[in-house]
């Protein structure tokens, strides 16, 4: 007891009258503050050994503006100071967040596809450190273990429970902000220098409260915030908890956020985040064979090669057709059908390469920078001069919804557009009705200028025996088969959109069905029985087996005469049929070299089909007759199949 005599006797000293000074909490004399700090832990020594309490360690509160706002005086500047700086983070933190969500998709947090084997490590240390190294979370969550304890009013009188139970929840909602956002932004960086970056950021934010605690320390603002952070670093907590409950909560938030990066970094090595459908569009400028790859490619979850996913085509599942990554170029490259080359990164080999690329993700590259190589001419490279790739997963956005589909997932996982009836396409984005059912040329300009076989009148789409339309590349087929009374017999014309321009062919049916019915032919069946009749259906369906190169390297099975302007998919100008569009004269070989567009002939095709309500409309004082849907034409010299022209040598005798 002779701490307490001492106590007693210095107290008296400084009250006596000689030396009278004013005993508050605060005072500016050292050896009077430290009495008076003696005093009141002793009196709270007291307090807790009669309420039975084994007192074996203390601590210290944490120094940062949470603590203010604990021991503060809610009605005081210090208090408001306090709570002005959490606003601070918790603003820094939002404002962070701000852009790094994409809403409506299912990358939610934008992550990329793929990352390095050094950003994968990287970002596990990170989060490693991120727990044990700003400890707001952690310390919220021990403080509350421990628990509120009543003596320290003793000490701090506004150090209440209910400031304590405030001060802990502002501390533990950034903690769990903090975070958050620290994996979030860990599990978005694609490089070790963005992650770095990030996590430098990151850290400035959470020191922020920190700063506030030393800036009120050293008297930057007002006396009350100086005495505020001087009651912080007076008070003492004392606790009988041992230090394995830090340790265990600290393991545990480590393991929680290593899971979730471990969670990451599965669905991106399975590809999750990758566009799991592509279409894909080639021009022809310098190769005719080009185009004929144009179409839809799947990503192979099942195959890597440098470390990247393949993406192979719809009709071989990426065992012939694909998109690969060539570690050796840096590049993306595109390798054909039947490729057999024992490098398939070499210069000889591939169709196609992206520029100079790292990223995982093949849709990053520039489409515009993609170049082409003819067989043959090996280290000749051309600028593709059209080339586009649209990831085909749907969204809320997508599928024409809510007329033409629902966008839902099918049993690979993928993202498809489902088309409600009288709808078809990628995006369910053409209706049958559309489609124009027979097409004839325009009277106002020249029919094909064909020199060989006779002028087709007209044109009707291929449809089964159930007059179902039959669809190539998801557009309409028009065909026309020549009488077995014309010198033509045996030929028929065919019009199909072959992945940038529709061309008008000229078939050898009869020695197709001579050729393909063969003993040991797998195309046999598509052949046997053929008729005139059944012809178009049977063609259209062998186009659908195999890559366009396939058929019209039959010599002269199958000619393309004419080709029209080109379409670009994905946008307002693709349409199901080729009427209307602008037609060229093909000038060189087809097959393996390039293909030369000749001058434009003035043909254009229109569809015989009218409607007064929606169009198309009858020309020329010409009527739509309603039960046969086709235009009646004044007599006279009114021709063509919408009364588009007038013909003046009709009336001369």
């Amino acid at each position: 007891m002779a701490t307490k005599r001492t106590n007693k006797s210095n107290i008296r000293n400084l009250s006596s009258p000689d030396e009278a000074q004013p005993t508050t909490l605060h005072s500016s004399h050292p050896q009077e503050a430290s009495v008076l700090d003696d005093d009141h832990s002793d009196h709270a020594y007291r307090v807790k050994k009669d309420h039975g309490e084994d007192i074996t360690s203390s601590k210290s509160l944490t120094q940062n503006t949470y603590s203010i706002i604990y021991v503060a005086d809610p009605r005081s500047w210090a208090f408001f100071y306090g709570i002005v700086f959490f606003l601070i983070q918790i603003c820094l933190m939002s404002f962070a967040l701000i852009g790094a969500f994409d809403v409506g998709s299912s990358n939610f947090f934008k992550v990329p596809v793929d990352v390095s084997i050094w950003v994968r490590i990287s970002g596990y240390i990170i989060l490693l450190l991120s727990v044990p190294l700003f400890g707001d979370l952690l310390d919220t969550i021990e403080k509350t273990h421990e628990g509120y304890n009543p003596v320290v009013k003793c000490q701090t009188p506004h150090a209440t429970f209910a400031k304590w139970v405030f001060a802990n929840s502002l501390q533990f909602a950034f903690g769990i902000v903090f975070q958050f956002v620290t994996f979030v932004f860990i599990a978005k960086s694609s490089s070790v220098r963005d992650m770095l970056l990030n996590f430098a950021g990151l850290e400035f934010i959470t020191k922020i409260d920190d700063l506030g605690f030393s800036l009120a320390d050293r008297g930057y603002f007002t006396e009350s915030l100086k005495n505020a952070s001087k009651d912080v670093k007076d008070h003492k907590r004392t606790t009988t908890k041992g230090p394995w409950f830090r340790i265990v909560a600290t393991v545990f938030l480590v393991c929680a956020l290593l899971a979730g990066y471990s969670v990451i970094f599965y669905y991106q090595r399975t590809g999750a985040f990758l566009c799991t459908r592509m279409e894909v569009q080639f021009g022809d400028a310098f190769w005719a064979e080009l185009p004929f790859f144009s179409g839809v490619y799947f990503v192979d979850k099942a195959t890597r090669m440098d470390q990247r996913l393949v993406f192979g085509d719809e009709r071989t599942d990426g065992k012939e057709s694909f998109f690969r990554y060539c570690q050796s170029e840096k590049s993306f490259v595109f390798l054909p059908q039947q490729n057999n080359a024992d490098d398939e990164c070499k210069s000889e080999s591939w169709y196609a390469k992206s520029p100079k690329s790292e990223s995982y993700n093949i849709l990053k590259s520039n489409a515009n920078e993609w170049k082409t190589q003819r067989p043959g001419e090996n280290a000749i490279f051309y600028s593709i001069d059209h080339f586009t790739m649209n990831c085909l997963d749907c969204s809320p956005d997508t599928c024409n919804i809510p007329l033409g589909g629902s966008c839902t997932t099918d049993d690979f996982s993928n993202k498809v557009c489902v088309c409600n009836e009288g709808f078809f396409g990628n995006q369910c984005q053409f209706e049958y009705d559309q489609i124009c059912d027979t097409i004839e040329f325009d009277h106002r300009f020249a029919p094909f200028p064909i020199q060989k076989y006779d002028f087709p009148s007209r044109l009707e789409v291929v449809t089964t025996s159930s007059d179902y339309y039959m669809l190539y590349r998801n557009k309409a087929v028009y065909s026309y088969v020549y009488p077995s009374d014309s010198e033509s017999s045996g030929y028929m014309n065919i019009i199909a959109f072959f992945g940038r321009r529709y061309y008008f062919l000229i078939v050898d049916w009869a020695g197709l069905f001579a050729t393909k019915t063969e003993a040991g032919s797998e195309h046999a069946a598509l052949f046997a029985d053929l008729t005139p009749e059944t012809a178009p259906a049977a063609f259209v369906k062998y186009m659908n087996t195999f890559l366009a190169d396939g058929f019209l390297g039959d010599g002269e099975l199958v000619s393309p005469l004419f080709v029209s302007e080109p379409l670009d998919l994905g946008t307002p100008q693709e349409k199901p049929d080729p009427t209307e569009l602008a037609w060229h004269l093909v000038t060189t070989d087809w097959y393996g070299t390039r293909l030369g567009i000749g001058a434009s002939i003035s043909t254009r095709l229109l569809c015989t089909r009218c409607d007064d309500a929606t169009g198309p409309y009858c020309e020329l004082a010409g009527s739509c007759n309603s039960e046969t849907s086709t235009c009646d034409c004044l007599d006279g010299g009114f021709v063509g199949p919408r009364c588009e022209y007038y013909d003046p040598a009709f009336n001369i005798l």
